[in-house]
């Protein structure tokens, strides 16, 4: 599915590339490269075939957060993914065709002034506000052995992350979706909240009329649950639902049977937003 989107954006850039005002521009090219690559990055995101992963701007990341990054925060990654292809192209055009001097310039101008920008925003104070210690935990469950083993060992595995988080001061504890594949299971982990003094976003199947749905919730420190929940909106192709079903069971049936789930999920509609209190202090929690 990824090679699709890179053929169809090389055959974009070949075809201009044959056109007269690239003979006339060549330094056109790598702007248009540039241009293709982040448009086939952004399609990638849309529809049924949706699975933005392997976001080039993300190749940038290291432990901590780099200067070459913080210029998505006012410009977007699509910015970074724009200027790692547009370098690229212009270093491989000067190389190719043997104008150094333009492309060079041209280059360093570009991964200088972006880098500059990272550390202007890098030295902006941060606005004086609450802060909340938050711990994201993960048992490390192989998504296949999740299906089958038994709710409360996956549980028991949780219960001992989370009491460690807590014990390292975390006032909000977040496990991965579908952490809970047993709703039973759910009131004891709003026990545990309670035990704890701490809030636990979870994430679970909820069951409507339309169809079960991937959904987060939140128990509070006083062990009740958020009436908010949020419902995953964007969902895994062939993971959690089988696009065009029908066709795809009659033309290619092991392509369906591949799904984790016996049935589609059914998407969410909404950014839902939980409420959380902090020292007296409400916080919002997307």
């Amino acid at each position: 599915l990824a090679a699709v989107f890179g053929g169809v954006m090389g055959m974009i850039v070949l075809r201009i590339s044959q056109l007269q005002i690239s003979d006339k521009f060549p330094i056109l090219l790598p702007f248009t490269y540039a241009s293709a690559y982040v448009l086939c990055e952004w399609i990638r995101t849309k529809f049924w075939f949706g699975v933005p992963w392997g976001r080039l701007s993300l190749g940038q990341l290291t432990e901590g957060v780099p200067y070459s990054v913080l210029s998505s925060s006012i410009f977007g990654t699509y910015f970074v993914t724009f200027l790692i292809v547009l370098v690229s192209c212009l270093i491989a055009q000067a190389l190719i065709i043997g104008k150094f001097k333009l492309r060079t310039i041209l280059s360093l101008t570009l991964v200088l002034s972006n880098l500059l920008c990272g550390v202007i925003v890098a030295s902006i104070p941060d606005k004086t506000s609450t802060t909340v210690k938050v711990a994201a935990i993960q048992a490390n469950i192989n998504s296949r052995d999740k299906w089958n083993a038994s709710s409360k060992d996956i549980y028991l595995k949780y219960e001992s992350l989370t009491k460690s988080a807590a014990e390292d001061g975390a006032e909000l504890i977040v496990w991965p979706e579908t952490a809970i594949t047993d709703n039973r299971y759910i009131s004891v982990v709003s026990e545990f909240a309670d035990e704890l003094d701490v809030y636990i976003l979870f994430g679970c199947f909820d069951y409507t009329s339309e169809g079960p749905q991937n959904i987060l919730c939140l128990t509070t420190p006083e062990g009740e649950i958020s009436e908010t929940t949020y419902a995953k909106r964007h969902l895994v192709p062939f993971g959690e639902y089988v696009p065009m079903r029908k066709f795809i069971m009659t033309v290619f049936p092991p392509l369906a049977e591949i799904a984790m789930l016996s049935e589609d999920l059914v998407p969410g509609d909404g950014s839902e937003i939980f409420e959380i209190e902090i020292n007296g202090e409400q916080i919002k929690v997307g």
